[in-house]
C-alpha cells in the first residue's frame, strides 16, 4: 500500500488544506507506539481519502508545529475542521478508537 499520509513540515505547512477535515498525526521515529499506530492511520487514510486529508508530522523535526498545536507527547492526533483545531488526543489509538473519532467529525 502506498503511503497515503502526506508529510507535513514547518516548510510546507502553508500547503496544508484549509477546508474540510484534516487529521494531523504527530509521531517520532524512535517511538514504539508511533510505529504501531502507523499502519492503523494508513488504513484509515486509505479508507477515507476522499473525505479527509491525512498528514503526518515528525515531532522531532518540526518544533514550531509542536508548539502551534500544543503537542506534549507522541503519538498525538489533532483534528482540524476548516483550518481550526477542534479535537486532540495523545497516546496510541486502536482502529476502533480512530474510527470513532473520524465518524464523529464526518
Amino acid at each position: 500500500m502506498m503511503n497515503v499520509l502526506k508529510n507535513l513540515t514547518t516548510e510546507n505547512f502553508s500547503q496544508k488544506n484549509e477546508t474540510g477535515i484534516n487529521l494531523l498525526s504527530f509521531s517520532k521515529d524512535w517511538c514504539a507506539q508511533c510505529y504501531t499506530q502507523q499502519p492503523i492511520l494508513e488504513q484509515a487514510a486509505e479508507k477515507y481519502r476522499e473525505r479527509i486529508h491525512f498528514y503526518q508530522i515528525n515531532a522531532d523535526d518540526n518544533v514550531d508545529l509542536i508548539k502551534k498545536y500544543n503537542v506534549l507527547s507522541a503519538p498525538s492526533l489533532v483534528v482540524e475542521k476548516d483550518g481550526r483545531a477542534v479535537y486532540d488526543v495523545a497516546g496510541f489509538l486502536d482502529q476502533e478508537q480512530l474510527e470513532s473519532i473520524i465518524a464523529y467529525y464526518l
